[in-house]
């Protein structure tokens, strides 16, 4: 599942720290609602503003912020795998939050922060420390901030209030903050939350090409390589999934449609049977499970597109290998033959290996 990531508080939460915490870390793209409150005072009649009565301000504001959340959500970004975290105090939870459950639930998830174990004293004390030159309570005198504390208290509880009349998850921040930040970043990023599988579009081939083009540039067999294999992407000979992670491509495999694009074929491809190939996991994520969960994603996809039977091949020497697909359930042998793998320079011969081949039925 891939979210957009709002979080809400009061004054001097933690907000700003988190969103550009979870930004930096995770690739996120950083929105300030105060950010664009402040482009609204420019615009008298719309009547937002930092200064005037918050409750009204939040009220004002929702008109543009839910079509905003929409297409944040919706548009072209987001489905290029560009997310967006969010975070800010100007919220109407009567509009919003319901808005966001009966239209984008499955496009956002809501971060609450809270400060409820704390005293003024102890805030006021937790101001001067994180505070930075980009806060405005920095440039309050000892006084001025003294009366700020004392209006967060206020406003914090009205954000607690509403955090458990809506049941948005919550953290307080109260001590601790970093440990705390640091957790609710665990919370969000966990991998079944963050990690894609999906049919890879010819514009991802392209880039994933190129790149392995520039890391070996000299090597004229991945330009043939890239060409023969989108070119049969593209007649529908072929299908190649991704598994993505923060944007990341870190599994990939494919899925071989048609007899004339594998050697051997007899046996293996049909109008209901699919030949499997070109798994690959980059090292750090190996043996943590991403590539059973794209393995499983395309066992799925290709068995809604009518395919009854799936095969591969496996050389015996890759016992682990072996294990694994007998796993899969690939424990049906077809036979043994001698694959040809691709060149890997114009001055090398193709290598020729043993492999023995298996299916398993859907």
């Amino acid at each position: 599942m891939n979210k957009n990531i709002l979080i809400i508080g009061a004054a001097r939460s933690g907000k700003t720290t988190l969103a550009r915490k979870i930004s930096k870390k995770y690739n996120y793209n950083l929105i300030s609602l105060d950010d664009i409150i402040s482009g609204f005072e420019g615009i008298k009649e719309c009547k937002i503003m930092h200064d005037g009565n918050e409750i009204e301000t939040s009220k004002n504001f929702s008109k543009f912020l839910k079509p905003f959340l929409k297409e944040l959500s919706e548009g072209t970004n987001f489905y290029n795998n560009c997310n967006f975290v969010i975070e800010g105090t100007h919220i109407d939870f009567e509009e919003i939050i319901p808005y966001i459950n009966d239209n984008l639930k499955d496009k956002y998830q809501i971060v609450g922060l809270t400060y409820n174990n704390i005293s003024e004293k102890e805030l006021y004390e937790n101001i001067k420390k994180y505070d930075t030159e980009d806060d405005w309570t920095y440039y309050n005198t000892d006084e001025e901030l003294l009366g700020n504390v004392k209006y967060f208290l206020e406003r914090n509880k009205f954000f607690n209030d509403k955090f458990k009349e809506y049941n948005i998850k919550t953290y307080d921040t109260s001590f601790d903050r970093d440990n705390v930040l640091n957790k609710i970043c665990n919370d969000l990023f966990k991998r079944k939350d963050n990690y894609i599988c999906k049919i890879a579009t010819i514009e991802e081939m392209n880039n994933k090409w190129d790149y392995e083009i520039s890391m070996d540039p000299d090597n004229n067999a991945w330009k043939v390589w890239k060409k023969e294999f989108i070119d049969a992407v593209k007649e529908g000979k072929r299908i190649s999934y991704y598994g993505i992670l923060y944007g990341n491509i870190i599994c990939e495999t494919t899925a071989y449609l048609s007899k004339d694009t594998i050697k051997n074929s007899e046996g293996l491809i049909d109008e209901t049977s699919a030949y499997l190939g070109a798994f690959r996991t980059i090292d750090e994520y190996q043996g943590k499970g991403y590539f059973s969960i794209l393995y499983k994603y395309m066992e799925n996809d290709l068995k809604e597109k009518g395919y009854k039977k799936l095969t591969l091949a496996v050389e015996p020497c890759e016992v682990k290998n072996m294990m694994i697909y007998f796993k899969y359930g690939f424990i049906n042998f077809i036979k043994t033959d001698i694959e040809e793998y691709p060149k890997e320079s114009d001055n090398k011969k193709p290598q020729k290996v043993l492999v023995n081949y298996y299916y398993k039925e859907l």
